[in-house]
């Protein structure tokens, strides 16, 4: 029950990337680019890699960050020059109550 409890922390933030991303989202899976979807196909992938025990890179072109995503509860989000994204996932873990050790 905590697993997912705190997994659906991460799946809060996640979500705000899709939607502030309007869609444009690159999983890199097994080193091959896969253009997401749909937000069923991300969550779908999200879900995947939340459960096992490879890492996932989510790319957000129009964010200029991206993620690396695994199945252990921590996630690192790197983020180019973009102040307010940086301080918005802040604001999202904060809300959530999960630790950042440093976004990059």
């Amino acid at each position: 029950m905590l697993f997912n409890k705190i997994e659906n922390k991460f799946i809060f933030i996640y979500t705000y990337l899709f939607k502030i991303s309007k869609a444009n989202v690159i999983a890199i899976i097994d080193n091959k680019p896969i253009r997401i979807k749909s937000f069923n196909n991300y969550m779908y992938l999200l879900d995947n890699v939340l459960k096992e025990k490879r890492l996932y890179i989510f790319i957000y072109p129009l964010l200029g960050c991206f993620t690396i995503t695994g199945y252990d509860l921590t996630h690192q989000f790197f983020v180019k020059k973009k102040f307010i994204l940086k301080k918005q996932i802040e604001i999202l873990a904060n809300k959530t109550k999960l630790n950042i050790i440093n976004i990059k």
